[in-house]
């Protein structure tokens, strides 16, 4: 009775962190691809029948049918959400998106309770302490990249819970044999191709551990049984889920849409070394994979954490139990595998390694348990347990905060309605988001020019920015977007990173006048302590709590 009173309480625990203030940005939509799947979701309209949603040609859930020509993701996050809304009568554009945060927040917490039932289940066959389950939802828990991401409206929560749906099922079918299981796992991997291709870098795993069933002589010959069987019911799954990926709707072509195909090449092409694609520049000054494993450390989960999970990665790939080894050998090389991989790609943003988080909480919760079964039994042993799960909570409890204030482009558009004078002209960047926001009750306007400064130091470039900045009243910067990008780039941006060095040290005519930030802070009684992460993955700062800076000149 005390586990299912602890298990529940850890899911509301869960559902809080992640339905805390989901309306972060007050309904000004400062997510763009929350902004794009939202404006995909509106234009989405019920098919009149199951043959014209699963034929790509004439589907109304087909993005590239209802004017949505570039579209990457899958399709059925935003098909659940569109579903669900239509038939509340809320699919608006600002109840779309809110109940799109609230859909990523509970399937968030559906991972939580998959990985709960898969660590169950390992304690069942190798007989572990029944605390690891536990401890692992509590890692989970306040893990601050799956805090964030759940409160936006993406794919990436979706896509999390199905393939680790898939994974718990693999699991089963891997020590059970049961056709029951090896039909769920290959169900729920459909689905997570429903929701975003990348699911194929999990694939290898789950499919080792089917094939890993059968790896007995006797029984060798299932194996590629199984795997059809796997891959079979997986495809029909994907079908339904996701049935643009496809050229038509005959089930016996397997050929790919070509649209898709083309986007995703468009894709890669933007996210190249050599593209000038403003979002591409930002990773030309990056050294991955260091940055990146900076990046899970320092921002994904916090160094006590991290140290936690490498300590429990080290003590289950040593373990002396073969039958133990033969599950976490296989884990941590896949999980190292994908790591040096996708952390030695050009571009290689934070949520692109959302699915290792579920494992990283899992062997953090493995190692706490290790070094908890030791330190108990030493003298004060419960005041040094309390100050390592203090350590492990210090960072989450620091992000939450962002939470609880207004958000920094709402509390500067607030000041520029007060302080600046009506019809002053502004000078913004492009490729960011511009202020000041609409707010109920403000009538001043104001006149705004887009400086092109993302582009490459042409003439062209800086005669234009020279001619808005000329005429222009105030320069405001609602982002680190630009200079975060350039500045650490002057070789190939000399002018752009020489014209950021005299704007920040004073000796442009243009002085800063307000600054607005909502860095993550520790709050310990009269003591406070804000955490600096101007340095993280630009994503990871830009949505939810930019810097805003805003300029006047002199």
């Amino acid at each position: 009775m005390k586990s299912k009173f602890l298990l529940l309480f850890f899911i509301f625990f869960i559902l809080f962190l992640r339905l805390y203030n989901i309306n972060w940005d007050s309904h000004h939509h400062l997510h763009p691809d929350e902004r794009f799947l939202t404006m995909v979701g509106n234009s989405f309209q019920i098919p009149t029948s199951i043959g014209d949603y699963l034929n790509p040609a004439v589907s109304t859930f087909n993005p590239y049918n209802v004017g949505h020509g570039f579209y990457v993701y899958g399709t059925l996050p935003v098909t659940i959400n569109t579903l669900i809304t239509s038939y509340f009568g809320i699919n608006t554009y600002d109840s779309y998106v809110l109940f799109g945060r609230f859909l990523s927040a509970l399937f968030d917490t559906g991972t939580a309770i998959i990985l709960f039932l898969l660590v169950f289940y390992w304690e069942k066959k190798f007989g572990w302490n029944r605390w690891i389950k536990f401890f692992t939802l509590f890692f989970y828990a306040i893990t601050v990249t799956a805090i964030q991401h759940s409160h936006f409206f993406v794919v990436d929560t979706f896509l999390n819970f199905f393939l680790y749906t898939s994974f718990y099922f693999s699991q089963r079918f891997y020590f059970e044999k049961t056709k029951k299981s090896l039909i769920l796992s290959a169900i729920f991997f459909g689905c997570a191709l429903g929701c975003k291709i990348s699911a194929l870098f999990m694939l290898p795993l789950i499919l080792f551990f089917i094939g890993l069933a059968y790896f007995s002589k006797k029984e060798i010959k299932l194996a590629p049984l199984a795997l059809l069987g796997f891959v079979l019911v997986a495809y029909i799954t994907t079908r339904f889920t996701d049935p643009k990926l496809f050229s038509s709707a005959n089930f016996f072509d397997f050929h790919l849409n070509p649209k898709f195909i083309d986007n995703i090449k468009s894709l890669d092409g933007q996210y190249s070394i050599d593209s000038w694609f403003p979002p591409a520049i930002f990773w030309k000054s990056r050294f991955m994979p260091i940055f990146s494993l900076l990046n899970i450390i320092f921002i994904g989960v916090g160094l006590p954490y991290f140290v936690l999970s490498l300590i429990g990665g080290m003590s289950s790939f040593f373990k002396k139990k073969s039958n133990q080894k033969k599950v976490f050998i296989p884990i941590i090389i896949w999980m190292l595998g994908y790591y040096f991989y996708q952390g030695s790609r050009f571009v290689a943003t934070m949520r692109y390694f959302i699915f290792l988080y579920p494992l990283l909480a899992f062997f953090a919760a493995y190692g706490c348990v290790k070094i908890s079964s030791y330190i108990l039994r030493k003298k004060h042993g419960y005041a040094y347990f309390g100050i390592m799960l203090f350590l492990v909570l210090l960072w989450p409890i620091s992000f939450m905060s962002i939470y609880s204030k207004s958000h920094s482009r709402v509390a500067a558009s607030q000041w520029m309605y007060a302080t600046i004078p009506d019809n002053s002209l502004l000078a913004q960047e492009e490729w960011d988001d511009s202020l000041p926001l609409y707010l109920s009750g403000m009538n001043k306007t104001f006149k705004t020019e887009q400086l092109p400064i993302v582009g490459q130091d042409t003439p062209e470039k800086w005669e234009r920015i020279h001619n808005i900045l000329e005429r222009a009243d105030y320069y405001v910067i609602t982002s680190n977007r630009g200079y975060a990008s350039m500045m650490p780039l002057p070789k190939i941006f000399p002018k752009t990173a020489a014209f950021y060095t005299d704007l920040f040290s004073g000796r442009s005519q243009f002085k800063k006048i307000a600054e607005f930030t909502s860095y993550p802070t520790l709050h310990l009684g009269f003591f406070s302590l804000k955490i600096n992460d101007d340095w993280a993955d630009e994503a990871f700062t830009v949505y939810d709590h930019p810097k805003v800076m805003i300029f006047k000149k002199m």
